[in-house]
């Protein structure tokens, strides 16, 4: 999969010549309803599939005092869109400034760059400026432009709507049957650049602030360590500062690369 940065989109320095699907969005966790749009694209006959995302969630900054955190890190994202068959990754930088640019910039950049024959988004999906542009702008636009456009409805899991939001509530209150549902897997922690303290015990604990993710409730949970050894059965305790991670197998901290969490 390739890896194209939105600077090099927004210069027009870049530009693939061939044709292609394309979808927006954050895609954090990239739940069962954004696979619905990743499948769309990837199948479109013809075509290379695109996806324009974020490298950190908009919500880090946008919503910086309530902001749970995120489901998936960076390095998680870009493993599941390739393992889901996409041909190239947008990766835009969040930042005030680029908050404040409008969806007939943002649109401009995107036909600049692309030969665009298919656009895919969600029901609910606006893009730009105070999210002035949306479903309605980008059908408005598909005549002059000559792509197609796909909106995708909602997917439901117990009578509501999925949704990232959703997901990181369920997490946060341990919920992890509930979140593993919606993401189509259970939820894992990535643990890359995370340095643990170990006990004599052979307890892993690492502070709860090195993680950017959403970490799940208080409380004991039983997953699963994977490494550059393989996958091992786990115990995880997670208090007010830390989460403790039993180690029977007598792990370096650079081959454990990360825990999922049981949906149990």
């Amino acid at each position: 999969m390739k890896i194209i940065e939105w600077q090099s989109v927004e210069s027009r320095s870049k530009r693939l010549n061939n044709p292609v699907a394309l979808t927006i969005g954050v895609f954090d966790g990239i739940h069962i309803g954004h696979q619905r749009l990743i499948q769309n694209i990837v199948s479109e006959p013809g075509t290379e599939s695109v996806v324009v995302t974020f490298r950190i969630n908009p919500q880090c900054i946008l919503a910086e005092k309530t902001y749970k955190g995120d489901i998936f890190t960076i390095k998680q994202k870009l493993e599941q869109l390739e393992k889901y068959g996409v041909s190239t990754a947008v990766l835009i930088d969040f930042s005030l400034k680029f908050s404040k640019m409008s969806a007939k910039t943002f649109f401009e950049s995107l036909v600049a760059a692309f030969m665009i024959r298919k656009i895919v988004v969600g029901k609910y999906f606006n893009f730009g400026r105070q999210r002035e542009g949306g479903v309605n702008t980008l059908t408005t636009l598909a005549d002059m432009y000559g792509y197609h456009l796909h909106r995708v409805d909602p997917v439901f899991y117990q009578e509501e709507r999925v949704s990232s939001t959703r997901i990181r509530y369920a997490v946060a209150a341990g919920h992890i049957f509930q979140a593993g549902k919606m993401l189509g897997r259970p939820f894992a922690l990535d643990l890359t650049g995370v340095k643990p303290e170990e006990t004599a015990e052979g307890q892993r604990i690492y502070l709860k602030n090195q993680f950017v993710q959403v970490l799940p409730a208080y409380g004991s949970y039983s997953g699963r360590i994977t490494g550059s050894k393989g996958v091992f059965e786990t115990n995880i305790e997670i208090n007010d500062n830390e989460l403790r991670l039993q180690n029977p197998h007598g792990l370096g901290h650079n081959e454990i690369q990360s825990i999922e969490f049981a949906d149990e």
